[in-house]
């Protein structure tokens, strides 16, 4: 019985860290910061992501584009597609060169974007939409 109840312990302690990854943003993020483009570095299905001020277009780099408009309730950027229904990820980190959203559909682990389309910082083409 002491082996099971070891085991349950660390099967809690895992549970509570996938938790705490998935918690949002502590600050306010600003939506001028996540303007720009994108990338995962993978080919995915929201390998790239080209944001302005009122779109967000994900890229798989095959076939596949997904268009959003888009606004942060606090921390949640909310996307609504041309049908009205709206997805909600959290924003989990948003840093100059660092952008990790929530799962998404299709995407259970959260995806984590670096910022590219940089010249001034020698960063790569995340390619044109």
């Amino acid at each position: 019985m002491g082996c099971r109840s070891a085991l349950l312990a660390v099967v809690a302690v895992s549970g509570c860290a996938s938790d705490r990854e998935q918690q949002p943003l502590g600050q306010v993020a600003d939506p001028a910061d996540l303007t720009g483009d994108w990338t995962t570095g993978a080919w995915d299905l929201y390998s790239t992501a080209f944001i302005d001020s009122t779109q967000i277009v994900f890229d798989n780099h095959i076939d596949t584009l997904y268009r959003y408009n888009w606004r942060l309730d606090s921390n949640i950027l909310v996307l609504r597609d041309i049908l009205g229904d709206e997805l909600r990820p959290a924003l989990l980190k948003l840093t100059e060169d660092s952008l990790v959203l929530a799962s998404m559909p299709n995407h259970r682990e959260p995806l984590r974007y670096s910022r590219c389309e940089d010249p001034a910082r020698s960063l790569p083409s995340c390619g044109t939409v």
